[in-house]
C-alpha cells in the first residue's frame, strides 16, 4: 500500500526525511515511525522514504545494521548518535609507565615547595585602635568641660569689656568681645573636622589661614581674660596660666567630642 507524502502526516514525514538527509544523518524507518507515533514493525517509515527517493529520482538506501541506537528529539528532529566510546588501552610498557610516574612527580613539586615553604611574617601594628564605643559617663564629662570651658571664656571676654569701659560699655563692644572664644572653637572645628587635600596651596590655606584666625582669636582670648584677672588682684602666675586652662579646656573637649563622633 502506497503512502500520500504531498498532504498530511506524509509530507510532514517526508519532510523530516529530507531535513535529515541534509545534515548527513538520514532517518531510518524504524526511527521516523516512532517520531509519528506510528508502530516501528509496520514498515510505514520505510515506505515513507521509498517514495520520498521516487518522487526526487535518488536509489533508496539499504537498511542500516548493527548496535548503535540513535535518539531524535521530537523538537528539532536533529538526529543525535549515540556510539558506545571503547575504552582507552591501558599502557603496558614499563618504560611509558615510568615516564608517567616521573611526570606526575614533577607536576607535584612546585605544589610542595609551596605548602613547605615558612610564611612571611607580618609586622605587627603600632596605631592603636580607636574605641567604637564609647561610655555615658565619657560623654557627660566631656560634653561638661566642653560646654564649661566655653561660657566661661565668653564671660570673662564680656566682663572684660565692662572692666575696661569708664562706664556702661555700648553692645557692639560687649558683642565683638564675646566674638574672639567663639571664633577660636569654630576655626578650630575647621582645621579638625574638614578632610584638606595633601596639596601644598590646600596646607597653605589651612595652617596659614585657618590656623591664623584661630591663633589670632585664642591671643585676643587669652589677653582678654589675663587682663580681667590682673585688674581682681590676682598675681602674676594665675593671670598669666588662667586664660591658658580655660581655653584649653574648651579646645580638648571639642577635640575629644569630634574623636568620639567617629565611628572609625
Amino acid at each position: 500500500m502506497a503512502v500520500n507524502i504531498s498532504t498530511g502526516t506524509g509530507k510532514e514525514a517526508a519532510d523530516r526525511y529530507r531535513e535529515s538527509i541534509s545534515t548527513g544523518t538520514a532517518l531510518t524507518g524504524t526511527e521516523l515511525a516512532e517520531l509519528f507515533d506510528k508502530s516501528p514493525t509496520s514498515g510505514w517509515g520505510r515506505q515513507i522514504i521509498r517514495a520520498v527517493h521516487e518522487a526526487d529520482g535518488t536509489a533508496v538506501p539499504k537498511r542500516r545494521t548493527g548496535t548503535a541506537k540513535r535518539t531524535v528529539p521530537a523538537s528539532t528532529g536533529t538526529a543525535v548518535v549515540s556510539v558506545p566510546v571503547p575504552e582507552k588501552p591501558q599502557v603496558t610498557s614499563p618504560e611509558v609507565r615510568e615516564a608517567a610516574e616521573r611526570v606526575k612527580e614533577i607536576s607535584k613539586e612546585p605544589n610542595d615547595r609551596l605548602s613547605t615553604a615558612e610564611p612571611v611574617p607580618v609586622p605587627p601594628s603600632t596605631a592603636e585602635p580607636v574605641p567604637t564605643k564609647q561610655t555615658v559617663s565619657a560623654w557627660i564629662y566631656t560634653w561638661l568641660t566642653f560646654v564649661a570651658g566655653i561660657t566661661l571664656s565668653i564671660a570673662a571676654n564680656v566682663e572684660h569689656s565692662f572692666v575696661t569701659a569708664a562706664g556702661e560699655p555700648p553692645a557692639g563692644v560687649v558683642i565683638a568681645s564675646a566674638v574672639w572664644p567663639i571664633l577660636l572653637y569654630l576655626t578650630t572645628e575647621v582645621l579638625a573636622r574638614v578632610q584638606w587635600p595633601r596639596r601644598w596651596y590646600y596646607l597653605l590655606i589651612r595652617w596659614g589661614g585657618v590656623g591664623t584666625v584661630a591663633l589670632v582669636s585664642g591671643i585676643v582670648s587669652y589677653r582678654h581674660m589675663s587682663s580681667l584677672l590682673a585688674t581682681y588682684g590676682e598675681d602674676y602666675w594665675i593671670s598669666t596660666l588662667g586664660p591658658i586652662a580655660v581655653d584649653g579646656a574648651m579646645v580638648v573637649a571639642a577635640a575629644a567630642l569630634l574623636v568620639m563622633g567617629r565611628k572609625n
